[in-house]
Parts: C-alpha cells; sequence; structure tokens
C-alpha cells in the first residue's frame, strides 16, 4: 500500500493586476530554489515512483516499442550560411544531439561544434537551446540548461581554438542574435516569475554582469524575444501579449544604435516583421483581416499609416 498523496500546503498570496485581486494559496511553489518547494517536489516523484512501481515491466515495454519507430541515426537538412553547412544529427543509442557544420562541400570533413551528449555526462538533465554562430563564423553562442529549470546560461565558443569564454550569461531563456560586428550578441533574461523580459547587449571580452539593458517589458501580460531578419541586416525586439504585438528594430551593422519602434501595440492586433531590399514585409491582422494579410512598408517611414497591402487578405 502507497503513502497517500503528498498535499502542498497554502500560504495564500495576494496578487492585484490592474485593479483586480486575486489569492494565489500556491503561489510559494514558484520559487525553485526554496528547499520547501524542492522537498515538495521530491515526495510528488518519490509517490509517483510508487504508484507507478508495479508496471515497471509495461513501462519498459512501451519504452521500447516507441523507441524502435525512431530513427535513432538521423539528421536536419543542413542549412548554408556563407561557405559552411549547419546540421544537427543523432548518433544510435544516444541520448542527445550532435550539432556540426562542414565547410565548402557536404562531402568536406565534419567539425563538430556541440555534441550535447557530452555535455550531459554526469548529470540528470541537459538541454541545449539556442544556438548561433557569428556572422564571420569564428564564434558560436549557445544557451544551456542543466536542471530542467528552463533557465538557461549562454556560453560563447571560440570555433577556431575550441576554448570556451569565461564569460558565461545566466538566467536566459530562449532568444539570442549576433550582431553583424561579430562581437555583440542579444539575449532575453528572465524575471522571477520565469518571464522573458528583458533584452541585454553583451560585447565579447566584458563581464556579462555590466551588460547594457536594450529594452525591458513593464507590462506583465508580455514576454520578448530577439530575432534577426532574414536578410542579417536588422536585429528585432519582438513583445507579444494575449491577441497583441510590437516590434522593435535596429540597424544588425551599428549594435550601439538605439531601437525604433514599428507600430504601437493596440488590442487585437498582431503583427510580425521581416526585411528586403529598402522594404520592411509585415504579416498582420490590419483593417480586419482575420486570416492574416501581407503588407510591406519603406524601412525609412515604418509606421501602420505607411503600409500597403502586399498579398491581400
Amino acid at each position: 500500500m502507497t503513502e497517500p498523496t503528498p498535499s502542498a500546503p497554502k500560504r495564500p498570496k495576494e496578487i492585484t493586476t490592474h485593479g483586480d485581486t486575486r489569492i494565489d494559496p500556491w503561489f510559494w511553489l514558484r520559487d525553485v530554489e526554496d528547499p520547501a518547494t524542492l522537498e515538495y517536489l521530491r515526495a510528488e516523484n518519490a509517490h509517483t515512483e510508487a504508484v507507478m512501481a508495479p508496471e515497471e515491466e509495461l513501462q519498459e515495454r512501451l519504452f521500447l516499442e516507441m523507441r524502435a519507430r525512431i530513427k535513432e541515426d538521423d539528421s536536419t537538412v543542413p542549412e548554408k550560411e556563407g561557405e559552411y553547412y549547419y546540421y544537427t544529427r543523432f548518433e544510435e543509442g544516444k541520448q542527445y544531439p550532435i550539432h556540426c557544420r562542414k565547410r565548402g562541400s557536404l562531402d568536406g570533413p565534419e567539425e563538430i561544434l556541440i555534441n550535447v551528449n557530452e555535455l550531459a555526462e554526469g548529470k540528470d538533465y541537459t538541454r541545449v537551446g539556442s544556438w548561433e554562430n557569428s556572422p564571420d563564423h569564428k564564434w558560436l553562442a549557445y544557451s544551456v540548461d542543466s536542471d530542467g529549470s528552463e533557465q538557461y546560461t549562454i556560453v560563447i565558443k571560440n570555433l577556431e581554438t575550441g576554448e570556451l569564454l569565461d564569460e558565461a550569461i545566466p538566467n536566459s531563456y530562449y532568444s539570442l542574435e549576433w550582431a553583424n560586428d561579430n562581437r555583440t550578441i542579444f539575449y532575453d533574461v528572465l524575471d522571477e516569475n520565469h518571464r522573458p523580459v528583458k533584452i541585454f547587449r553583451h560585447h565579447l571580452g566584458e563581464d556579462p554582469s555590466k551588460d547594457e539593458l536594450v529594452y525591458e517589458e513593464k507590462d506583465e501580460r508580455f514576454f520578448v524575444g530577439v530575432a534577426k531578419s532574414s536578410s542579417q541586416r536588422f536585429i528585432f525586439v519582438a513583445s507579444s501579449g494575449n491577441n497583441m504585438s510590437e516590434w522593435y528594430f535596429m540597424d544588425g551593422n551599428d549594435p550601439s544604435s538605439e531601437l525604433t519602434l514599428v507600430e504601437p501595440r493596440r488590442p487585437d492586433f498582431e503583427y510580425d516583421i521581416d526585411h528586403h531590399g529598402e522594404r520592411f514585409l509585415i504579416r498582420n491582422n490590419g483593417d480586419g483581416a482575420r486570416d492574416f494579410k501581407v503588407s510591406e512598408t519603406p524601412v525609412s517611414a515604418p509606421g501602420f499609416a505607411n503600409w500597403r497591402d502586399f498579398v491581400p487578405h
């Protein structure tokens, strides 16, 4: 007979948002550093293991059946960037991916950038979130979660020497991008509620604790991310919420420049943006385009008043 199901004690916390007050009895469980939270999670795990113990044979059989359906030595379609082909592959019997590249030809020698199997040695959990090479292909920035918290640490690798820089960046999430100077990285940072709400700028060789804040989202309904245009010309910062979005851009060739707003957020208006030539292409639901349309606007005049239909609704 198993022990009773663990029950998390209630610790009521009053939360007021936009004039609306609610009580969350389990708000304290958000703090994954609290020993009480960890103790409760361990109790839940132990209880689950005890309940499922009689079915261990069935679990193993199902696992082997599902694994047999997976092509374990698979690889992604190579993506060409400059002289390099970047891809991810898996090896049979290995749990984690291997991120690689080849120069000049797919028949060329393979260069392993990140072997996640090696990163995971001796750890219960390892995941690489994002990995981005610098435009000159000499540097690699990648984020690692080693405990399943989705709090990533960004690591920077010199691809010519294989060395890791002594400037790891903690508490990031999923987005990071290089500027075109090959020395500047933009990345997101989590708040205490595990929301990506800040974008910082890091210069290689500098102390991450002194990185410059580029953007901060004050509205708790929104979260932010950083991206790069398909043309590699612009750095984008996007803030997204329920049925709303807002985008900013800066010249990727001038990473010290300020962000420029594309169009302010407003209820029930969503858009995302890319760049081609001297224009932005914007997928949006403006003017009643319920299923979205594509508009275009000059880079020099990005606001909604200048948008013209490119692919109408």
